[in-house]
């Protein structure tokens, strides 16, 4: 009798240490996060354009690789924090049916309206007129950050002015059609 109780005095002891260090371990886990200036997409509906749309601009794109560990999640959200020169922009994704995974992906845009005013038409925009940009997915104490240049410490966006709006989901720019099956589903903005 002795045994059995000693066994399962055991068993209990392995489990519950099994599921201790499962609660420390994150749900989902930032692999990289990287930035890039696209032009706006062109999509021929008429043969015969009446004008002229003049040059292609460029859009800000800030893509994440994100590892899902549960088999399955209902929605995630992911917040972004881009610091272009002295503006904090912040914006948020609710990815929705995420599935387990190493290769995920989620993206944000910021316009080329939206560039030109802050940057004061600055036409020299690269990676690097980016001082930083964190992304967090999950919550605490399980959450998940990944800064876009290396060395960033701490919640270093969380003492700064945030500005709201300029970060734009797929879906609320001309890129919507695109890379349907390459970027996780997400909740339409009138749905958070």
């Amino acid at each position: 009798m002795k045994k059995y109780t000693l066994l399962a005095f055991s068993l209990l002891a392995f489990a519950v240490s099994g599921l201790s260090a499962r609660a420390q371990m994150a749900d989902f886990v930032i692999k990289k996060v990287d930035v890039d200036f696209v032009p706006t997409p062109e999509y021929q509906v008429n043969p015969n354009p009446i004008r002229n749309m003049g040059p292609q601009k460029k859009w800000a794109k800030i893509d994440v690789t994100f590892e899902a560990i549960p088999d399955y999640t209902e929605e995630v959200v992911i917040n972004y924090y881009a610091l272009l020169f002295d503006h904090l922009l912040v914006g948020r994704v609710n990815h929705v049916n995420v599935s387990r995974g190493r290769d995920l992906h989620s993206v944000m845009f910021i316009s080329p309206q939206a560039l030109e005013k802050i940057t004061r038409g600055n036409k020299g925009l690269n990676k690097t007129s980016f001082t930083n940009i964190a992304v967090t997915v999950g919550t605490a104490p399980n959450l998940s950050v990944a800064n876009f240049k290396p060395g960033a410490r701490g919640e270093w966006w969380t003492t700064m002015k945030a500005e709201d709006g300029f970060l734009l989901n797929k879906s609320e720019t001309p890129f919507a059609p695109l890379g349907w099956d390459f970027y996780e589903a997400s909740k339409p903005a009138a749905a958070r």
